[in-house]
């Protein structure tokens, strides 16, 4: 048989690895031969002697076997028997013996065991370099490393992840505590000192926050972890420790950011609260208790429906289901009941609450007292009602004085300028100088030219082609003579069919806001044309001024209210409706009064 040589650790070689040969190969082909008695002793003497831990079994065949020391004594004590026997048989042959008889099974034995020995090794060492690179993975993604620190404070070893979590290099990476202590903030390096102590001397779990700087100036939170290697300290009074450093500087900065944002939400007047998505209430501000009146402990894990009164439950119950497809309520007006039962108007906004997978989790609900701001709302609309009924009085009031003076002007003026025509006449007629009847003729010319005046002017006062036709023909009638002593050309469209004619205090505010936005065409527009148009669509019209001049800043002239647009919005107020003013700059102008009818 052919036995190959067998390699086995070492303790000679400091770690296990050398092998060493003594011998070469056996000779092939060998079955069966005599060991002679000095080969025997030989490997005796290896086999047995204190100081050998690796030899070589060197057999008078030639057999060369390498062993390892301590598994042959194992197999020597457990073979006991055969060893006796194998010295017996020297004893009595002269050192004959047959190899495959004894020393054959034994060598067969050493050989298995070796080979089930190495490949236990190999997987033991490849199983720890697996380790050992996922532990190195697994810190640097965690951003932690770790130290071994002696009893006087030096380092022993670290992990590789320690520098570059510092940012140093390797070569530069502190030794001991001491020079770690450089790299530790001022105001954190006492706290440091005192944690370092007492894991070093008290013997137990030690945490400890503190800041360092790296060597590029940025500033790191870090958090660490010491833990003593050994039960009892050495003859120094101090312990060996392991620490663990871990970089925590995003993670505080989320917590600062969190604390901020926490102490905001604390802080705001406005209630804010966080509910489930089934209403069940998770948080609850200092607004929130001061606008409804309960405190925390009272309301958090409770349903919010408490907040809502009786009939308005179904809003709420529409309100999360929104939530659920991940909508947001942007200030509903609504109404909340307060712990004292009282009700009050809010202004609500949910929006939904979503994890790191988009997920929506829960609902955040910002409710604002809009009590003061209703209040002051009905107020500024009681005030705005009433400032429209004193302009449509004023307006009334506006008209009945013109009629009034109108009335005063035909019936006295008009008729005593009449009487003074007449009697003029006569007189020229019997006047014997013709100098007398010229100058006579003069004074007839100027009453009657006085007459024309107070004509125009009463037809100012009271259109009677407004209340004869209406608002259409008198419109037309009042922009030909515009058009007359301007040269503008007017265009006026709309129906006059009687049956279609508005009511008289409408068609009034409609003229006169004609007649004014004409005025200003001729006086500021410089336009060449004007359309004015009535439409009338179902029960509501739309009374349009549109020229193409030179335009204005719409905004600026509402405000300012010159040009006669302060009146022109105050008259469309009084018939219930609204003017509205668009115009840009070399663009033109359009006035525009929409109201409802009856």
């Amino acid at each position: 048989m052919r036995i190959k040589g067998i390699a086995c650790p070492s303790f000679l070689g400091g770690r296990g690895h050398t092998e060493r040969r003594f011998l070469g190969a056996v000779s092939p082909g060998v079955e069966k031969q005599r060991v002679p008695l000095s080969g025997i002793v030989g490997a005796l003497l290896v086999l047995l002697g204190a100081t050998a831990i690796l030899g070589w079994l060197v057999l008078g065949l030639g057999i060369v076997v390498k062993v390892d020391a301590s598994e042959v004594f194992q197999l020597i004590r457990e073979q006991q028997e055969l060893a006796l026997g194998l010295m017996v048989v020297l004893v009595v042959s002269g050192g004959a013996l047959l190899w495959r008889s004894q020393i054959g099974r034994l060598a067969t034995r050493l050989v298995e065991a070796e080979g089930s020995a190495r490949a236990e090794r190999e997987q033991t060492w490849i199983a720890l370099g697996e380790s050992e690179a996922g532990l190195h993975r697994a810190q640097a993604m965690a951003r932690l490393g770790h130290v071994i620190t002696g009893p006087d404070g030096s380092f022993e070893s670290w992990s590789d992840t320690l520098p570059r979590l510092i940012g140093v290099e390797p070569q530069r990476m502190p030794r001991s505590t001491r020079e770690w202590l450089d790299f530790v903030h001022p105001e954190d390096r006492e706290k440091f000192r005192a944690k370092s102590i007492q894991a070093a001397t008290g013997g137990g779990r030690v945490e400890v926050d503190y800041r360092l700087q790296r060597p590029d100036g940025a500033w790191i939170h870090v958090h660490q972890f010491i833990e003593p290697l050994e039960d009892r300290p050495a003859a120094g009074g101090n312990r060996r420790w392991f620490s663990t450093v871990q970089d925590v500087t995003e993670r505080r900065r989320g917590e600062e950011a969190l604390a901020q944002l926490a102490a905001i939400v604390e802080s705001s007047d406005e209630a804010i609260i966080g509910k489930t998505l089934e209403g069940s209430v998770t948080s609850w501000n200092r607004g929130a208790e001061k606008l409804f009146g309960y405190a925390a402990a009272e309301m958090i894990g409770k349903p919010v429906s408490l907040l809502i009164p009786a009939d308005r439950l179904d809003e709420e119950l529409n309100i999360l289901r929104g939530l659920r497809r991940g909508e947001s309520i942007d200030h509903l007006e609504t109404v909340r009941r307060r712990k004292d039962g009282s009700l009050v108007d809010v202004s609500v906004s949910s929006s939904p609450v979503l994890d790191s997978e988009g997920r929506t989790v829960g609902a955040s609900k910002i409710a604002h007292d809009i009590t003061g701001l209703k209040r002051a709302l009905e107020e500024r609309t009681r005030q705005q009602d009433q400032l429209i009924a004193i302009t449509h009085r004023l307006a009334t009031l506006q008209e009945k004085e013109r009629l009034d003076i109108a009335r005063e002007l035909h019936d006295r003026v008009g008729q005593n300028l009449s009487m003074l025509s007449i009697n003029l006449e006569r007189l020229r007629g019997k006047s014997a100088g013709r100098e007398s009847a010229e100058r006579i003729g003069d004074c007839v010319a100027i009453v009657e030219a006085m007459g024309l005046v107070i004509q125009d002017v009463l037809i100012e006062l009271k259109p009677s082609m407004l209340a004869n036709y209406g608002l259409v023909d008198a419109v037309r009638w009042h922009a030909r003579d515009f058009s007359r002593r301007t040269g503008i050309t007017v265009e006026v469209i709309g129906d006059t069919d009687p049956a279609l004619r508005l009511g008289p205090e409408v068609e009034m505010a409609l003229f006169r806001i004609a007649q004014a936005a004409l005025n200003n065409v001729a006086q500021h527009a410089r336009a060449k044309s004007v359309q004015v148009s009535l439409e009338r669509n179902g029960g509501r019209i739309a009374f349009r001024i549109r020229d193409d001049g030179i335009g204005l800043d719409a905004e600026q002239a509402m405000a300012s209210g010159r040009w006669g647009l302060a009146g022109m919005r105050e008259r469309a107020e009084a018939i219930g409706g609204a003017l509205r003013i668009e115009s840009l700059p070399g663009h033109g102008t359009r006035i525009t009064v929409e109201a409802e009818i009856a």
